[in-house]
């Protein structure tokens, strides 16, 4: 699938009725999310994707920035077939979910990043953006691993 010239590929695993989009961060391509999605695809769809100008984004198209990115995870969810999911970014990819929902709200569920600062951002932004989804947004465990960077917004 192509977004303003790059090709992306992206692999869904799992046949849960939620999904999760895991975006990775720099230098990484879509399976560094290994064995996260081995673990959710028992009961979620599980999104993976190289983003532009990492793995087989190839080329990196025009200038590479995180609202860039946040388009190309769009277009990748529409492609899967995704209406809305629950997003998960590492590092830069954190950064990049941040603005998946601030720009497309009604596309994302819930979120968690693992990155600090980034996380930091997010609160900040959820109590600025009334009218969003992330204004409720509350930090959490993560059941997994227990990391404390994890943010969830409750179900509707």
């Amino acid at each position: 699938m192509e977004s303003d010239g790059c090709s992306l590929t992206w692999k869904v695993e799992g046949t849960g009725a939620d999904s999760v989009v895991f975006i990775q961060g720099v230098g990484l391509h879509g399976d560094g999310w290994l064995p996260r999605t081995q673990i959710l695809k028992a009961d979620f769809r599980c999104l993976t994707f190289d983003n532009r100008g990492m793995g087989q984004g190839q080329p990196a198209g025009p200038e590479i920035t995180v609202e860039r990115m946040a388009e190309d995870t769009i277009r990748v969810m529409d492609a899967a077939g995704v209406d809305a999911a629950h997003l998960a970014g590492r590092s830069l990819g954190g950064a990049v979910a941040l603005q998946v929902a601030l720009a497309f709200p009604s596309r994302v569920r819930s979120g968690s990043i693992w990155q600090r600062r980034i996380a930091m951002l997010w609160r900040k932004a959820s109590h600025r953006s009334s009218g969003t989804a992330w204004r409720t947004l509350r930090p959490s465990l993560c059941a997994n691993c227990g990391h404390s960077n994890v943010l969830t917004q409750p179900r509707e």
